[in-house]
């Protein structure tokens, strides 16, 4: 890290700069949080690859009304230990009477698009990397409840004193802190992308079985699926990885089935580059002790049927990724009986919520019992060399319709 770095200038000269903001008094139903009775100050601190999370990341994520398994500290120390070095950028965060009550890492990167040059900002584990890397969903500024609209006012500020020209975010809340931040920076295009996140509240389930909740076309589906393999392999079964070795062996069974059904279709897995194996390697043995991972297998008889990795983080399980063995027969629905079985293992243990993350998959639709959603956006700071890349952008855009309908045109 230099001081020459115009994006961060005298924070990245100081190490430390605390701004003072007044601001009136608030209401705090948490007797424990701190009262806003006076400052709000915001520090700045270089970013360091090389070094941990800062030591008030892990007591803001305690208290934190927005507080997900991406933002915690393992998830973004182990994505920094992989990806970090290719980035600069600054830990931001917010006290008020000596306590953090909010907090982010902003990133940033030089990105070329075309034969323009962009300073690229990126919020938290979120950062476009050289090699495929994990999707970080949840994804927002920290923040303890009753503070959020100061730290939007104060860090929309902060924004418009660095040198960016696009900020690029993946997997953020909706209605969070971060959408409120772009929608009031000034002179400012921004591309948004809202996506469903749907999830089953498992508290509402009570003592019923998950599958007598579902529609009676998706329960039959299930039920059919499940005669059809036993019938075909033997009985079918959910079994939890209970150890770490044995843990390591279902991820690696997962990654294998991801991969060869996308590669059959001409994509690229999730599990395709060896930083993003490395990566959840890495966080599976961080998390495993703790009981914040769960990778589940279904099998009939000896053959697998799928295969899942959640997270568990307050209650909630965050379903991840998975891998199925799918078969010709039709009738076999390796994803919903898998999905199913996963949801009533999670019923019986007492968690609260069945997180499928964003997608508007139609398994999704047909298990889930509400949904919230994620957004994906890109904010270009519409002056100067941007406003000349926008402009570009549009005329593309324009000349490829003109294409499609000169085609259109001529087949008839």
């Amino acid at each position: 890290m230099t001081g020459s770095d115009p994006a961060f200038g005298s924070a990245r000269l100081l190490g430390q700069v605390e701004f003072a903001l007044t601001l009136p008094p608030t209401h705090q139903p948490q007797d424990l949080l701190p009262k806003m009775t006076g400052h709000l100050r915001r520090h700045v601190r270089a970013f360091d690859a090389k070094e941990a999370c800062p030591d008030w990341w892990e007591p803001l994520y305690r208290i934190a009304s927005n507080a997900a398994i991406f933002l915690s500290r393992d998830w973004m120390e182990t994505w920094i230990g992989i990806y970090g070095a290719e980035f600069t950028g600054n830990w931001v965060w917010w006290s008020c009477n000596g306590v953090v009550v909010g907090g982010c890492l902003l990133l940033r990167k030089t990105a070329r698009i075309s034969v323009f040059f962009m300073p690229t900002l990126y919020l938290n584990a979120g950062g476009a990397t050289s090699t495929r890397s994990p999707l970080a969903e949840h994804n927002d500024v920290l923040f303890a409840p009753g503070h959020e609209d100061a730290i939007v006012s104060d860090l929309t500020e902060f924004l418009s004193t660095l040198a960016w020209s696009r900020i690029v975010l993946s997997g953020c809340c909706a209605n969070g802190i971060i959408e409120r931040v772009i929608a009031a920076i000034p002179q400012s295009r921004s591309d948004l992308d809202h996506k469903p996140a749907p999830y089953v509240n498992i508290e509402s389930l009570r003592d019923a079985p998950f599958l007598t909740q579902v529609s009676s076309n998706t329960r039959a589906q299930v039920k059919r699926s499940q005669r059809v393999y036993e019938a075909e392999s033997g009985p079918v079964s959910l079994v939890a990885a209970t150890d770490l070795d044995t843990g390591m062996e279902f991820f690696d069974e997962l990654a294998t089935l991801h991969n060869e059904r996308w590669a059959g279709k001409g994509v690229a897995g999730s599990f395709s580059s060896q930083s993003a194996v490395a990566f959840h390697r890495a966080l599976i043995r961080r998390l495993w002790s703790s009981g914040g991972v769960k990778l589940l297998r279904v099998t009939a008889g000896q053959s697998t049927v799928g295969v899942l990795y959640n997270f568990i983080s307050d209650g909630a399980v965050f379903f991840y990724q998975s891998g199925f063995a799918w078969q010709q027969n039709s009738q076999l629905k390796p994803g919903l009986l898998t999905h199913c079985l996963a949801i009533e293992h999670c019923r019986i243990d007492g968690l609260r919520e069945y997180d499928f993350l964003a997608g508007d998959s139609q398994y999704k639709r047909s298990l889930s019992t509400h949904q919230r959603h994620l957004f994906w956006a890109t904010v270009y700071r519409a002056r100067g060399g941007v406003k000349v890349f926008l402009m570009a952008q549009k005329f593309k855009r324009l000349l490829m319709r003109l294409r499609a309908r000169a085609i259109a045109r001529l087949r008839k």
